[in-house]
């Protein structure tokens, strides 16, 4: 995204901020579903973010931060809700979309893999693994020293090669 964008939905361009919107709501869902494996969740707290962004984006000091500043909100927002409830069981439905591809089972069985790990943990995979941030932005968003982020990392993969393997998924 051009930081032009921004600076136009800073100075009350609506049509700036709602391209922007356009741009980063459905980044946004695809990360927090991938924290907390609640679709519904995902996208309320998806919702709140674009919210919170719209209303917040004039403290946004540099532009070109954007990215970091609206994950941060995305996060921040998972961990007021895990911290206010404890994570409900899933359903089948939250954690897999129906599917006919062959690998619909590796796809169930990393999903649950990552909720058997600390939220911290699980946050860092999939600010990593799945949106594929460096460890410096991760460290921005989480307001954490990278060596920090790349422990939560480093001990998350092994948790999670650790729990597939006991699950007799070598191949994963």
């Amino acid at each position: 995204m051009r930081e032009e964008w921004v600076l136009r939905a800073q100075q009350g361009d609506k049509k700036a901020f709602d391209r922007i919107a356009r741009e980063w709501y459905p980044k946004i869902l695809n990360y927090v579903y991938r924290a907390t494996l609640n679709m519904e969740l995902a996208t309320e707290i998806t919702q709140i973010t674009m919210v919170q962004s719209y209303f917040k984006l004039q403290q946004l000091r540099e532009p070109r931060y954007f990215a970091t500043w609206i994950y941060k909100i995305a996060t921040n927002l998972i961990f007021d809700h895990l911290r206010d409830k404890q994570r409900e069981p899933l359903a089948l439905d939250d954690i897999v979309e129906p599917s006919f591809t062959p690998n619909w089972e590796t796809k169930l069985a990393i999903q649950q893999a990552l909720n058997q790990l600390s939220d911290k943990e699980r946050t860092v995979v999939v600010m990593k693994i799945y949106e594929n941030m460096k460890f410096r932005e991760i460290a921005e968003v989480l307001d954490e020293p990278e060596s920090t982020i790349k422990t939560r990392l480093y001990n998350g993969l092994k948790k999670l090669k650790q729990i597939l393997e006991d699950w007799g998924m070598k191949e994963v």
